[in-house]
């Protein structure tokens, strides 16, 4: 009986120990996505800024469209590196 309880004991802690490391993982990387939108708003903004009113929309849009395209990609490329992948083919 004391030995049945040591091993529930055991399974417990180890079982809440992997969820409390899966938590912790999942937060970091629900930041890292927050800090890959930070930076697009943050560089739209610029861009919106730099341009005057009426002038240079086009390519300002052209611009934040290629970095939201380029932001997603980094993003993905993450994953897949902290998934282990090692080809791109998936």
């Amino acid at each position: 009986q004391v030995f049945a309880f040591i091993v529930g004991f055991m399974i417990v802690y180890r079982t809440n120990y992997s969820y409390a490391r899966w938590w912790e993982a999942r937060t970091a990387i629900q930041q890292m996505a927050a800090k890959w939108s930070d930076v697009f708003i943050f560089s739209a903004a610029w861009d919106a800024a730099a341009n005057p009113p009426g002038k240079g929309e086009e390519l300002g849009m052209l611009f934040r469209q290629r970095l939201l395209h380029l932001i997603s990609l980094m993003h993905g490329l993450a994953m897949m590196s902290l998934r282990g992948d090692k080809d791109l083919t998936n």
